[in-house]
């Protein structure tokens, strides 16, 4: 048939690959998927031949290949080839790539925020080794939306009470609501209580919450946390025996002075999610300090 610089007509799959810059393997994969099918086949030998005038529809779509659009749109551009259908196509396919690019930088991010937290956790680990009893402070919690639950529930700290984190993300994922940092819990009534053995404290006002990146205060489970200070420490270990951390955060606000509201906040810095030994949980406990005019609930016993 003579070299690519002479006037043809016909190519085998063979030669329009060569031509093009593609594989035959990318040929056939276009004719069985109907993108681009041989426009002559020989009616002695059986052998199918691409036309001179398919070789702009082989640029074209080894061109919208690299772009990574799918077979649909492509078909679509191939029986239309005109400059609104080939923007429209590529703005809509922006538009997807943009998602996913996006859901792609949030799962980086994610697995950012798992490793610093994997990281400062064993940071804790080691520090506590060190220290005989964790280091209190008073810190600010800065305002934050938050995706919530709140009832009346089992709240032993001798048990996990995942069942609640589980339920409370499903009913995030149903909201479109996007968590950001790791879970909390809120005892609005007296924390203590879920150290006790009494059966009658077996239950407790208990809210689990997330903060969340996309907050919609028209939804039910979605509020402002508002800011607040509290007296503060890191405490590493089952959860069943942070009773001690609790007395010391309480013994530092009575030393200075501070009145507390009589709730407690924890948050799961690393988890039972995340690892499978109790000795290794990270927990961040807040006792909200009351401030000037502010209503308290009874100390504790």
């Amino acid at each position: 048939m003579g070299g690519y610089g002479m006037k043809r007509s016909r190519y085998t799959v063979g030669e329009m690959a060569n031509l093009c810059n593609v594989t035959a393997k990318q040929l056939r994969y276009y004719d069985q998927q109907g993108l681009l099918k041989p426009a002559y086949r020989d009616r002695q030998n059986g052998y199918r031949y691409y036309e001179d005038s398919q070789i702009e529809e082989v640029l074209l779509l080894s061109s919208l290949k690299e772009l990574d659009l799918p077979n649909q749109r492509i078909g679509a551009l191939l029986k239309k080839r005109d400059l609104r259908t080939l923007s429209r196509e590529l703005e809509e396919h922006l538009y997807e790539v943009r998602q996913a690019r996006d859901a792609t930088v949030a799962k980086y991010d994610a697995l950012i925020d798992n490793i610093l937290r994997i990281m400062g956790g064993l940071s804790f680990l080691e520090s506590r080794q060190a220290a005989a009893e964790p280091s209190v402070s008073v810190v600010e919690f800065p305002a934050a939306w938050v995706a919530y639950t709140r009832y009346q529930c089992y709240w032993k700290a001798s048990r996990l009470f995942i069942s609640r984190r589980a339920e409370l993300l499903k009913l995030m994922d149903q909201a479109g609501l996007e968590p950001v940092d790791v879970n909390m819990a809120i005892f609005h009534s007296d924390y203590k209580k879920q150290f006790s053995e009494d059966p009658s404290d077996d239950e407790g006002d208990l809210e689990v919450c997330y903060r969340i990146k996309n907050p919609n205060p028209q939804l039910p489970n979605c509020r402002r946390l508002p800011a607040f200070r509290a007296v503060s420490c890191i405490y590493v270990g089952p959860y069943s025996e942070m009773l001690p951390a609790y007395l010391s955060l309480e013994a530092y606000a009575q030393r200075h002075g501070l009145l507390l509201r009589g709730i407690s906040m924890e948050e799961y810095l690393i988890g039972a999610t995340m690892t499978a030994n109790p000795q290794n949980y990270v927990t961040r406990i807040y006792l909200p300090i009351a401030e000037e005019g502010e209503e308290t609930q009874p100390p504790p016993r």
